[in-house]
């Protein structure tokens, strides 16, 4: 006796076997009980073998999570709960030999072994390769062309990092913590900036070209880990392409292309894409694996959050090459959490869970979907029935409850791809980041796409590019689906390429300012936005201990940022979406 199962472990139909016993209970059951909440129906009365098929109802879902952890064992002692009362403990037995199978499974060895998965990888040549990473390079560089034609410096980086390197001594400009974490990126950016003007290297005209170098060659190290990963999901050019477009075009991301600042995010999203694809057989390539796992968290918080998807992968599959993984990422997690970190009087305000689902759902699904400018008259909407709780609040949280749990289930179907673990990782900074780690914003403000730009990078290239390695997977009826939405989140970035945010796009000219600043050395010179001033002269005063703030203290401490950012904070109206650039750390 068979029971068919259709779309059952692995998106796959078969048969699977029913012992007499079983089949006697059901029929026991059918006679007397007929409980509407589980249905076995026969697929045709007039076949002999009569194969059963699980219709609908508790049962079917149930059924199908224990034979995805037991096997058949746990499908069938999920059937004989809902039958049977006394038969739980088959139960125990489907889990019981789940462990089992988990435990008499083999470590994968460092030298060999079991593969993760298909590592045929794209076939691209050295030329496509980097004809694609020109391509990619040239599209960055095109979006803040206006940035590029005179150098700039944006809010922090110059206000605060470099001011800092120039007034400080280079030991404790190096190392220092800012705004609660060690940003060793965008010290050490700035800072080479700095020797470089002191020494003659370059002159201080020149000198933002040096912190937007450095920066855009981190920007370009994700899409280089792209072209060499190996993988399901990435056996496709097209693939891989549009991966590197949404790199590069994602709507309200500019905050975080040529800033040194924003070294930490390029980070986290390298780390997020070393975290879904296979374990590299060459030994250079995990070297630079671990070296991104180690740098990353000593740049900023983000990378360290993904730090429980390693470990659970690596346990997952018992790979110790994914051990080496979270044992890098561990390292840097430990040296920030350690000997920088501290908690800023600025973060941590929660969000509740109604708002957070609301935020992602604009930023992670209506704005890479349908465009930001949709998404922003949306969040306008969301904002003014937040204070009633109106019907727009709810309904946008709980289509973005229903819409991210139903890009989890699918791609929980094959996790041989690495789309669950680019959708997981995406999901889960976004919540972080927006529940936890935003700084004060004017009311409203978070309801608006374009405020906390830098928020929105990471998570929109990993869920996009999860559904992208969705869009490929091959006998799956919603492959459909995935290429359409892959079509939106191209066209909605498309939209709005090349449209940056005033504070974003344009700004004083930094030859101009450092032109006034030779001429008078207390001239604070402005940056991108010019509310930002730097404070380059010849007085060289100690930041105090306390992150408070307090505007009377030198421009590049921490207490006249934080005044900075509480001001920024006042009362805005939300329908007037993205009028300024906004903080960076």
């Amino acid at each position: 006796m068979l029971i068919r199962v259709e779309q059952g472990k692995g998106g796959k139909d078969r048969n699977a076997m029913l012992s007499p016993q079983l089949l006697e209970l059901l029929r026991m059951w059918w006679r007397e009980g007929r409980k509407p909440v589980m249905m076995w129906v026969a697929k045709s009365r007039d076949r002999p073998d009569q194969v059963l098929r699980v219709a609908a109802g508790r049962g079917y879902r149930l059924a199908t999570f224990a034979g995805r952890l037991g096997g058949s064992v746990g499908a069938r002692a999920v059937a004989a709960w809902a039958i049977d009362e006394g038969a739980r403990q088959l139960v125990f037995r489907g889990l019981a030999q789940a462990l089992r199978r988990w435990r008499q499974r083999g470590w994968e060895r460092p030298g060999g072994g079991r593969s993760t998965g298909d590592r045929s990888g794209v076939v691209l040549s050295t030329a496509t390769r980097a004809a694609l990473l020109g391509v990619f390079l040239a599209l960055i560089v095109f979006r803040l062309r206006h940035a590029w034609s005179g150098g700039r410096f944006l809010s922090e980086e110059g206000t605060i990092f470099f001011a800092y390197g120039w007034h400080r001594p280079v030991g404790e400009a190096l190392w220092r913590s800012f705004a609660g974490y060690l940003n060793l990126g965008a010290n050490a950016a700035t800072l080479l900036a700095v020797q470089f003007v002191r020494r003659g290297v370059l002159g201080l005209e020149q000198a933002p070209y040096v912190t937007m170098a450095i920066a855009t060659a981190f920007q370009v190290l994700p899409a280089a880990l792209l072209l060499g990963a190996q993988g399901r999901g990435l056996q496709s050019r097209r693939a891989v392409i549009v991966c590197l477009l949404l790199m590069a075009i994602s709507p309200m991301t500019e905050e975080v292309f040529a800033n040194s600042l924003h070294i930490q995010f390029h980070l986290t999203l390298c780390a997020g894409l070393i975290l879904a694809f296979d374990t590299p057989e060459r030994g250079w390539r995990r070297g630079l694996y671990a070296a991104l796992l180690v740098l990353g968290p000593l740049c900023g918080p983000g990378t360290i959050v993904l730090l429980p998807l390693f470990v659970l992968r690596a346990l997952v599959e018992k790979s110790t090459r994914r051990i080496e993984q979270s044992a890098a990422l561990s390292v840097g997690a430990a040296l920030q959490l350690g000997l920088f970190f501290i908690q800023s009087p600025l973060r941590g305000h929660s969000l509740d869970p109604v708002t957070l689902l609301d935020l992602l759902a604009l930023r992670l699904g209506v704005m890479p979907l349908f465009s930001a400018p949709v998404a922003s008259v949306l969040g306008a909407a969301a904002y003014r029935a937040a204070a009633g709780h109106g019907i727009v609040w709810w309904s946008l949280a709980l289509g973005g409850g229903a819409y991210f749990a139903l890009l989890l289930g699918l791609a929980l179907r094959d996790r041989r791809d690495p789309a669950f673990w680019l959708i997981v990782s995406g999901l889960l900074l976004a919540g972080v980041s927006f529940g936890l780690g935003m700084l004060p914003l004017a009311p409203g403000s978070a309801f608006l796409v374009a405020a906390s730009q830098r928020y929105n990078y990471v998570p929109l290239v990993l869920m996009g590019c999860g559904i992208v390695v969705l869009s490929e997977r091959t006998g799956t009826r919603c492959a459909g689906v995935f290429r359409v939405l892959t079509i939106l989140m191209v066209a909605s970035g498309a939209l709005t390429f090349g449209f940056a945010l005033p504070g974003l796009a344009r700004g004083p000219e930094w030859a101009d300012e450092v032109a006034r600043w030779r001429s008078d050395r207390d001239y604070p010179l402005r940056v991108w936005p010019e509310d930002w001033r730097v404070d380059l002269s010849s007085r060289d005063r100690a930041c105090p201990d306390s992150p408070r703030a307090d505007p009377s203290v030198p421009g590049y401490c921490e207490g006249s940022w934080a005044a900075h950012v509480l001001r920024d904070a006042a009362p805005v109206r939300p329908d007037h979406a993205g009028e300024g650039a906004g903080d960076g750390s």
